[in-house]
């Protein structure tokens, strides 16, 4: 049985940094809530861990990150967000403002971020 990974203090303030994006707290990503803002939000910031960050985390540690779920949930965020942004176009311009911020994070002001 593999232990707990435990994300450091880096990872763990750039995912509230992220949260923010979404105007939600850490708590709300983390938790088992399926309201679709929330389950926008964290597609969004597993995708980005998984493929966009500098790190390219793995898709379980990722999964640490955004509630201890399991692999196959991070993999189904990449196939949520690929169709998404290829089936709706205001999706794929949420999508695009989202890696914008996230790329953009040390230069970001917390008072434009879009509200979803």
């Amino acid at each position: 049985m593999r232990g707990k990974t435990i994300p450091s203090d880096e990872i763990l303030q750039e995912f509230e940094f992220l949260c923010n994006f979404f105007d939600l707290p850490m708590s709300s990503i983390t938790g088992k809530q399926r309201k679709l803002p929330i389950t926008i939000a964290r597609h969004f910031i597993a995708v980005y861990f998984h493929k966009h960050s500098e790190r390219k985390l793995s898709s379980l540690s990722v999964g640490a990150i955004i509630g201890n779920r399991d692999h196959s949930t991070i993999l189904n965020s990449c196939r949520a967000i690929e169709n998404w942004t290829r089936s709706d176009s205001s999706m794929q311009k949420k999508w695009t403002m989202f890696l914008n911020y996230a790329k953009n994070s040390s230069s970001a002001q917390f008072n434009n971020i879009p509200q979803f």
